[in-house]
């Protein structure tokens, strides 16, 4: 059952800016007007309805192609009962100066009837209606016991894996519709890992700096404190297989996160909880050593 809630109050105007890149409105000009273009285009609201409200658009000084002057100004253009955007513009294509834009602010008025909703659903990836859900996606809420029909967006997924045999993971969904929250980008800081050092040459492929990942490792054997592995291939000559706890640090310099690094096919590895994972990379003699591009990842969940 989903679980809903309405939020309280009512929901305020949005001012949305948006660029108009190749258009000018209908403005008081210098001497004979610019040539008119009638421009017809339709607004909607994130859950696909048609918007409702007004567009004020402005425009800086300038000089069409044509060498009509035109004067800074604005112009409120209200949209129809279907969202329909209407106005008589002037095209802006070579103006001076160069870049000449317009700006639109969009006005919605149409949310005062809109009821704020938002909640979370939680369901197992059996019984998900498609293939899988991502966060902007569309859906349809239905819940008569709290009154609520609309149609929201999805703004977070949680995904747990169950079962990686059955390919089973638990969802966690949460959604709201454009009155609890508008649909929007949230950006954060992250560090990424070095890159692998490597040598680059423009005389021969990129893919000659990589060794291939290690697509058939496997794990053959798994006691209460260890597992054993198999690489799938043998180790290059002079070099070797490295494990890691984690996706990062890899190479000679950095050993916090470091499991092993083998030198034959088949070796066995540390086993300190019942879920464990490890991470592989093959690496060779060269001077500094190539690497495969890609991680290997060896996941096991087994009873102590």
């Amino acid at each position: 059952m989903p679980t809903i809630s309405r939020l309280a109050g009512r929901f305020f105007s949005v001012l949305l800016p948006i660029i108009l890149a190749a258009l000018l409105l209908p403005v008081a000009a210098i001497g004979q007007a610019p040539t008119l273009c009638q421009i017809t285009d339709t607004v909607y609201r994130a859950d696909g309805t048609p918007a409702q409200g007004t567009a004020l658009i402005s425009w800086p000084a300038f000089t069409t192609a044509a060498g009509r002057a035109v004067t800074p100004g604005s112009l409120t253009v209200t949209l129809d009962s279907s969202g329909g955007f209407n106005a008589s513009l002037a095209p802006n294509t070579g103006a001076s100066p160069a870049g000449t834009y317009y700006r639109a602010i969009f006005k919605l008025d149409d949310d005062a009837v809109l009821p704020a909703w938002a909640g979370e659903y939680r369901v197992m990836s059996d019984f998900l209606p498609a293939g899988d859900v991502i966060p902007t996606n569309a859906v349809q809420i239905s819940a008569p016991s709290r009154g609520a029909a609309f149609t929201a967006i999805v703004r977070e997924v949680d995904l747990q894996v169950v079962s990686l045999r059955d390919d089973r993971s638990e969802y966690l969904l949460r959604f709201s519709n454009d009155a609890a929250e508008l649909l929007a980008f949230k950006f954060e800081t992250m560090i990424l890992p070095e890159p692998l050092t490597a040598i680059f040459t423009t005389t021969v492929p990129s893919s000659s700096l990589y060794l291939p990942a290690l697509t058939a490792a496997q794990v053959t054997n798994v006691i209460a404190t260890e597992i054993t592995v198999d690489a799938g291939v043998a180790p290059p000559p002079g070099g070797g297989i490295e494990v890691r706890r984690s996706n990062g640090g890899w190479g000679a310099g950095s050993d916090g996160n470091l499991a092993g690094r083998f030198t034959t096919q088949t070796f066995n590895l540390p086993r300190l909880s019942r879920v464990q994972g490890y991470y592989l990379r093959q690496y060779d003699a060269s001077s500094p050593p190539k690497y495969s591009r890609d991680s290997a990842l060896l996941y096991v969940d087994y009873p102590l």
